[in-house]
């Protein structure tokens, strides 16, 4: 894939990084230089600001970054004034997109994929299903009828359920399973770990680990998992593990330890992969030894003894750290942190007292304010943003501003009726392509609080462009004082806004805009790295709902992992405040 120099990214960047290694592996490459590609992958896409800030502002800088040498720098660097990177073009005219798409099918790695390249040519999807059916994997080396089997089922499998779980998606299938196997006496502990505990905004796969009583209850436990009704297909099963495909094309995988080593195995099986490296480095430096089954001291005559491994806290504590919660758990100077005695108090969902993007039934809500001011009572909520989205010259919507003008006055009238609830007076305003505004009438915009924005339409618009185009709708009026969905991403379905957020982002803090992090499961936008971002800047933000039904008054919670997992604190989040008046 081509992207043009105004659209690269990290992510794009990290993406053309990651191919280029898992191609270099199928082609037999040095160990060394294909992981050597793969973590600048990971650490570019854990990188908090943008690589083409960087580039444009001190270049040196990029060799600076963690796993970028000279080679990589010059790579990145042709990328972002290219957009391209020659030796990734190389490698897929050879190689061609399809043996990428072929890695993502369950259970085949690099070398089978070979084996299939050279051997029969197999170079996508199309042909890898055609050979499987004419049973010829089966006659290459390693390989046999139930391996072919196994192929064709994963292909069925990937075509049904290729994309990852939003996070919304993936906790109330682990909590069903948390609740099916805590019927059993025999367990002592029980959570789930992996990206899911991370709190990451999509899931690839649940990791369910449990401590049996005793770990001769290994097998019972297993068995009862097996047995849970949403379980399509076993996949693996052994004396202290099981994987399974779950209905929706989910795998699941349990795995059973001895109480003893069960913070352990909690904390390597939560991640992020990095994380644990850094934990094992910091180990060795103090002569121990750390795993999935705990935390050891070398001797001096090279054995190994046990030390501890029952809790999470007391592996940290064994190397030195505090505690680090799980969301932060993305070598994103975390480890600094913790010694430094420097970790944020994250931002509890407790912590927020108002809402400020709420929905009514006059635009694309399902409530009356009325309805509205039960619901956020009930919740304990000290204020709310009534801010349907107008209809303007370039977005309809069934808001219009006789209907604004009508709610106001509903507004000055139900508010004598809740008066511990305020009612903030706001509107959302689509941004125009050259970043005007449809704005209200003076006499109405006059009683306004303040004006949401957001970009609803002209989603691919070059980067200079879409930039110029938010930073001046955020210039064209004084009341205009928030973003709706910065990035303007949605999650499996559409990519952030090509433009530079960190110049949007300098641009709030300094006129002291509120950038919003939307809680809604397919957006939480702002994103992580931009939050953390954000942090640095000292930029206002709101944790807010964009409730439609009253159902997503619950959504907020995913709005604060995802502040928790860019480092926010309830000082970086306005909405945190119970006195309205100092937003």
């Amino acid at each position: 894939m081509l992207y043009n120099n105004y659209t690269m990214d990290n992510q794009q960047i990290a993406t053309i990084f990651e191919e280029i290694g898992q191609l270099l592996e199928i082609d037999g490459a040095n160990r060394f230089r294909v992981l050597a590609y793969k973590n600048a992958a990971e650490n570019i896409r854990g990188i908090g600001r943008e690589l083409k800030t960087i580039w444009k502002e001190n270049p040196d800088e990029l060799g600076e970054l963690p796993g970028i040498g000279q080679d990589l720098r010059a790579k990145i660097e042709e990328m972002l004034s290219t957009g391209s990177c020659e030796f990734h073009q190389k490698l897929l005219k050879k190689y061609g997109h399809g043996l990428l798409d072929i890695l993502k099918i369950r259970g085949l790695g690099p070398k089978k994929v070979a084996l299939f390249y050279h051997e029969l040519g197999v170079d996508n999807l199309e042909k890898l299903k055609a050979a499987a059916l004419a049973h010829q994997l089966s006659t290459l080396p390693r390989m046999g009828e139930k391996s072919e089997q196994e192929i064709l089922i994963a292909l069925d499998e990937h075509s049904k359920y290729s994309r990852r779980m939003l996070l919304s998606e993936a906790l109330p299938l682990a909590e069903q399973i948390i609740a099916h196997l805590k019927s059993l006496k025999e367990i002592d502990q029980l959570q789930y770990a992996g990206s899911l505990r991370r709190r990451k905004e999509t899931v690839g796969d649940l990791d369910i680990l449990t401590a049996p009583k005793k770990i001769e209850d290994a097998d019972k436990i297993i068995k009862h998992f097996q047995a849970f009704p949403l379980i399509k297909n076993i996949i693996a099963n052994g004396p202290t593990k099981c994987s399974v495909i779950m209905e929706n094309g989910v795998q699941a995988d349990l795995r059973v330890v001895e109480v003893r080593s069960f913070g352990a195995a909690l904390h390597y099986f939560t991640g992020s992969k990095d994380h644990n490296v850094e934990i094992r480095s910091l180990a060795q430096k103090v002569n121990k030894k750390v795993n999935e089954y705990g935390l050891w001291q070398i001797e001096k005559d090279k054995s190994e003894t046990f030390i501890i491994g029952d809790t999470e806290e007391n592996m940290y504590k064994a190397v030195g750290l505090k505690f680090i919660p799980p969301t932060l758990r993305e070598t994103r100077g975390e480890f600094e942190a913790s010694i430094n005695d420097e970790l944020p108090a994250l931002i509890e969902l407790s912590d927020l007292h108002g809402d400020l993007n709420v929905n009514t039934n006059a635009g694309l809500g399902q409530l009356n304010i009325t309805q509205l001011c039960e619901l956020y009572q009930k919740a304990k909520f000290k204020y709310i943003a009534i801010a349907d989205q107008l209809n303007t010259s370039e977005v309809p919507s069934p808001f219009t501003v006789e209907k604004l003008s009508d709610q106001l006055k509903e507004i000055d009238k139900l508010q004598k009726q809740h008066p511990h609830l305020h009612l903030l007076k706001s509107v959302k305003i689509p941004v125009n392509t050259n970043g005007s505004l449809d704005l209200p009438p003076d006499k109405v915009l006059s009683e306004l609080d303040f004006i949401t924005i957001k970009i609803a339409h002209s989603f691919n618009l070059p980067e200079p462009k879409q930039t110029a185009r938010l930073l001046k709708a955020l210039d064209t009026h004084k009341k205009v004082q928030q973003i709706s969905c910065p990035t303007a991403r949605l999650l499996n379905q559409r990519e952030p806004l090509a433009m530079n957020i960190e110049k949007i982002i300098e641009h709030c803090a300094k006129s002291d805009q509120i950038l919003e992090i939307n809680s809604r499961p397919d957006q939480l936008d702002l994103p992580d790295a931009q939050i953390k971002l954000a942090k640095t800047h000292r930029a206002k933000m709101a944790i807010n709902s964009d409730l439609i039904n009253s159902t997503d008054l619950d959504n907020l919670k995913y709005g604060v992992w995802t502040a928790q997992r860019g480092w926010a604190e309830k000082k970086d989040i306005v909405n945190s405040s119970s006195n309205y008046s100092s937003l």
